[in-house]
């Protein structure tokens, strides 16, 4: 290994053990409950570690009687690794703290790994160092992203598995998928899958980069049938091992919501049974059903203000915002990154020169696409179901919205003549410092005053 590396594979190693010691800042001083839902979230954890078995959603022990229902319909193996944490500190403590601080290192530790997966992307996706750490700090000082990564949730999985999902389709592409890449995405897809729904528009684009990089693919000399049949076998390959991975959720939902693989059916009924009278589906407020139309929801009842607010960062159930001049600064950090992507938008997407360009691109628009679902599901959930313009819900675009800043970025700085190159390489510094600092300063400014 050259000098230079070891010293990246130092400052790499540094860096995430000082994001994990800030991580659990943050978890260390939150009692139970000061974040969305945890306490109910944490009965899910509480019953596996003291049953050793998971639950059915409408068990007594997990269930809140004002909702009616609980998080034990949706995919649970974040919970899964909470309990596991419990079992394994309960051999020190079972004091209760302790063994809450243990369920919440799950969502550390997956927020550690979004970081170590999203360093091994930014060498694949930027030349420059800079550039990469960028994107890093883009994503890891993210205040949101600090915030769901330091309390009991399905969040920060769904995160780290978005990031395993992008980098298998990075290496996909460099190697024609080869069957050890297919394996690598097969097993990113089953984790995916269980997540959390709003990461499920990452199963979808994983279909479609992986058809229109093998069809489109001028390295692979066959002819048009046999690439099909290239498609079909290490399609199915993909499918078998995400199979392997996640079916037995499906399969166990199946067989106890009588068909219901999603559990989202069983779900709703057991909330019209047993739900307080407002928070029951069926007499639920929303805005479909006081005939508002989506504008005025968008607009005058702030859905896309709200969103965006609590995307960057809103802590507790929407006690805690960041300061006025916080939201500015990542304000004005997306307008700039953004219209660095725009006005290069044909360099970003089109040009299809080479083999090279041409999984480059395809890439750009499978990231684009990838960021549309997220918000779409938030969308009508608010709107059909129960109006909650959270940003966490769309928090699964966060690797491709800081992929697309730090584009806009680099593409800006590209302007700067090339004498002055050292200049644009300090604005990026700059920025990189920035954010690292914003994320600091959400701590201490906002958070820490706001529970201790």
């Amino acid at each position: 290994m050259k000098r230079e590396t070891i010293k990246e594979k130092r400052v790499e190693w540094l860096f995430l053990a000082g994001l994990c010691v800030f991580y659990f800042m943050w978890a260390y001083i939150q009692p139970l409950n000061a974040s969305p839902d945890e306490e109910m979230r944490y009965l899910i954890p509480k019953f596996i570690f003291k049953h050793g078995t998971l639950p059915a959603g409408a068990d007594p022990e997990i269930m809140n009687m004002v909702w009616g229902n609980s998080y034990g319909f949706n995919p649970i193996f974040s919970y899964i690794v909470s309990a596991i944490f419990m079992k394994a500190i309960s051999f020190f403590s079972s004091e209760v703290f302790a063994l809450l601080m243990a369920a919440r290192t799950a969502s550390v530790m997956f927020g550690v790994g979004t970081a170590a997966v999203t360093i091994k992307i930014s060498k694949k996706l930027f030349e420059k160092n800079s550039c990469r750490w960028l994107f890093v700090v883009l994503i890891t000082m993210w205040p949101q992203m600090i915030y769901v990564s330091s309390y009991v949730n399905t969040d920060a999985f769904a995160l780290f598995t978005t990031a395993c999902v992008i980098y298998s389709w990075i290496l996909g592409l460099e190697s024609n998928w080869s069957y050890k890449h297919c394996a690598y995405l097969g097993v990113a897809l089953g984790l995916c899958a269980l997540s959390y729904y709003n990461a499920y528009g990452f199963l979808v684009m994983s279909l479609v980069i992986f058809v229109f990089s093998v069809l489109l693919s001028t390295t692979l000399e066959v002819p048009w049938h046999k690439k099909i049949g290239i498609l079909i076998k290490k399609g199915m390959f993909i499918l078998l091992i995400t199979l392997a991975c996640a079916g037995w959720w499906f399969v166990r939902s199946f067989i106890l919501y009588d068909g219901d693989i999603f559990g989202m059916a069983a779900c709703n009924a057991c909330a019209e049974l047993y739900a307080a009278p407002e928070y029951k589906p069926s007499l639920r407020v929303t805005p479909f059903s006081q005939g508002m139309s989506l504008k005025t929801m968008l607009l005058s009842e702030g859905w896309l203000k709200r969103t965006l607010y609590s995307f960057i960062g809103y802590f507790g159930y929407f006690d805690y915002p960041l300061k006025w001049w916080m939201y500015k600064f990542y304000n004005r950090l997306i307008l700039l990154g953004g219209i660095g992507t725009l006005i290069h938008v044909r360099s970003v997407f089109f040009q299809w020169k080479t083999e090279k360009w041409s999984k480059e691109k395809l890439f750009n628009w499978v990231m684009a696409a990838s960021m549309i679902f997220p918000v779409l599901l938030s969308l009508y959930y608010s709107y059909y179901s129960d109006f909650q313009p959270q940003g966490r819900y769309i928090l699964p675009i966060m690797i491709p919205f800081a992929y697309f800043l730090t584009v806009g970025f680099q593409k800006l700085v590209s302007h700067i003549p090339k004498k002055y190159e050292n200049v644009g390489r300090l604005i990026i510094d700059i920025l990189i410092a920035a954010v690292f600092c914003m994320g600091i300063l959400s701590y201490v400014v906002v958070f820490l005053p706001n529970f201790v």
